[in-house]
């Protein structure tokens, strides 16, 4: 049973879930760009599709999510392994 005022284990863990389920959805998104991208012009080099638009932008947006999500899932992740360390005493 929680604690009136804290979070169950259980809310924490799908926070954290869903979280990570956002940023690997970025991750996924900024990926398939640039592979579309070296798909459609294939005799550029790898550094020369990186600076194509479409993938500067799709990176600009995955560092977005990534200063977003990282200090969120940090704290999630911390907040989870302390509940968890005090429900084993």
């Amino acid at each position: 049973m929680a604690t009136v005022g804290y979070p169950s284990l259980e809310l924490l863990g799908q926070e954290l879930a869903t979280a990570r389920r956002h940023f690997s959805d970025a991750v996924y998104k900024a990926k398939s760009v640039s592979i579309m991208a070296s798909n459609r012009n294939p005799r550029l080099s790898p550094a020369e599709i990186q600076d194509l638009d479409e993938v500067v932008l799709a990176n600009a947006v995955l560092a977005e999510a990534r200063e977003r999500f990282d200090p969120q899932i940090a704290d999630l992740s911390d907040r989870l392994a302390r509940g968890r360390a005090i429900l084993a005493r």
